[in-house]
């Protein structure tokens, strides 16, 4: 296997995962421009002059160093929780494994020599940036490499921490009003996106007249957003292969709540975010002011509106 370094490659948000290791698959391995320079104590005659010419690509050396180039397909296989992984290429193995001081960088165990160390660090669980430095007769050597992924899939992460929540927990912590929302989703058949729960998209305020609000929020095509989307995280870019960029929300479906004689009158509106417009609204009343009937009235009121509600997200678009 070829273990060459770099070519320029954008670089996201770092990895939320707290061992941040890379998804699994396959990547396509790109190698970049080798540098040297003169290492103190080096006493070879002309020694600045062959660096220089070294850099600059002057003459022969020019015809024999390798230029940046791609270095193929290569597969990744991670283990022991995100400790290490395994790049391979053609029946060859290099074993990678996380540095104890920075949970992002991960080195290579046995690259032939004591004088050089091969790195990778690793961007967004998707892509990693790497370096072999070192040194060789008096001079030091930088050599950069870079892998994009071409296929990802999730690692297997079973037994480790970090794991997420059951998708259809509630939390009960929250008001009436936001429970029965909630829990109005699940009656409508809706499930959390994987990494949240229907309580993650309820909002909810309340106020002394005795009326409260809660509401959803939804994107462009009308999924379901959460209220503070996760950062990057594993299962959504190896798993779900999802993009980075956030959904941004453009209506609001409010569930206004008040109580009267003992009954809960509820009023659901579509409001244009950007515009505050009323696009519709429809009422009904709920039997009591317990949130299992506030749930029933405000998924009866939900399936009236013309207005669709899409599935829950994750927060960023597909």
């Amino acid at each position: 296997m070829k273990c060459a370094p770099f070519l320029a490659l954008s670089i996201f948000a770092n990895p939320a995962f707290a061992q941040a290791p890379p998804c699994d698959g396959t990547y396509e391995l790109f190698s970049g421009k080798i540098t040297t320079d003169v290492m103190p104590g080096n006493t070879l005659p002309d020694a600045d002059r062959i660096a220089r010419a070294f850099n600059n690509r002057e003459g022969l050396a020019g015809q024999v160093i390798r230029k940046p180039q791609s270095e193929g397909l290569h597969e990744v296989k991670v283990s022991q929780c995100g400790r290490q992984f395994v790049l391979s290429q053609n029946g060859q193995n290099m074993l990678f494994r996380q540095s104890a001081t920075d949970e992002t960088l991960y080195v290579a165990q046995d690259i032939g020599t004591q004088k050089a160390e091969l790195t990778f660090r690793v961007y967004g669980h998707a892509s990693m940036i790497g370096r072999m430095a070192g040194e060789v007769q008096g001079f030091s050597f930088d050599y950069p490499a870079a892998m994009e992924p071409r296929s990802l899939a999730m690692p297997d992460m079973e037994g480790c921490q970090g794991e997420n929540l059951s998708d259809s927990d509630i939390d009960m912590a929250k008001s009436a009003a936001a429970q029965g929302l909630a829990m109005a989703l699940a009656d409508q058949g809706k499930t959390a996106a994987q990494g949240y729960t229907l309580s993650d998209y309820v909002m909810t305020s309340a106020k002394d007249s005795g009326r409260e609000s809660s509401w959803l929020h939804l994107g462009e095509t009308g999924r379901i957003l959460p209220v503070k989307p996760h950062e990057d995280s594993l299962e959504r870019i190896c798993a779900l292969g999802e993009t980075g960029l956030l959904d941004p929300p453009r209506v609001r479906l409010n569930f206004k709540q008040r109580e009267v004689d003992g009954e809960i009158y509820v009023f659901a509106q579509v409001i244009d975010i950007e515009t505050g417009i009323v696009r519709e609204q429809r009422e009904t009343v709920a039997a009591s002011t317990s949130a299992t009937d506030r749930a029933e009235a405000m998924s009866a009121v939900m399936a009236q509106l013309d207005t669709p509600v899409g599935a829950t997200s994750g927060g960023y678009s597909q």
